[in-house]
């Protein structure tokens, strides 16, 4: 009777030991999304907020999502590298890698093809946003 209670609750642990594998979450979901080459295309800029959005285009900038927690930032071919994170499903928080300041972005939206990321920012002590527009390299 021993050994078939002890058998028992071996095979009980066994069976409720197992993990079931865990559905990513939203920032997972994003982080995977973001990974990889987008070039930026357009900027926007919304100055007061509430006014129309100015665009301009963009050449020349490219930001790379590196799964290691880096992303590359390269102006005209010259790159710096900055640590990044998604915080949270909308928000990513990028710094230099030694950690001088810290900024957020939101993603105003992402899929297979196209990025949209904006930022705050004041000028001349008038808020605005920033919009940043990118399209994936393959």
């Amino acid at each position: 009777m021993k050994k078939l209670l002890v058998l028992s609750v071996l095979l009980s642990s066994f069976l409720f030991s197992c993990k079931k594998d865990e559905a990513p979450t939203q920032e997972q979901i994003v982080k995977n999304q973001l990974l990889g080459k987008w070039d930026l295309t357009q900027k926007g800029e919304v100055n007061p907020i509430g006014s129309a959005e100015v665009i301009t285009p963009a050449s020349g900038t490219t930001y790379e999502f590196l799964e290691n927690g880096n992303f590359i930032l390269a102006i005209s071919g010259v790159g710096t590298t900055y640590s990044w994170t998604a915080v949270d499903a909308s928000t990513i928080k990028y710094s230099p890698l030694d950690q001088s300041f810290e900024n957020l972005l939101t993603i105003v939206q992402v899929d297979a093809t196209n990025l949209k990321l904006s930022t705050t920012f004041n000028k001349n002590g008038v808020p605005g946003i920033r919009y940043l527009y990118f399209t994936k390299i393959p």
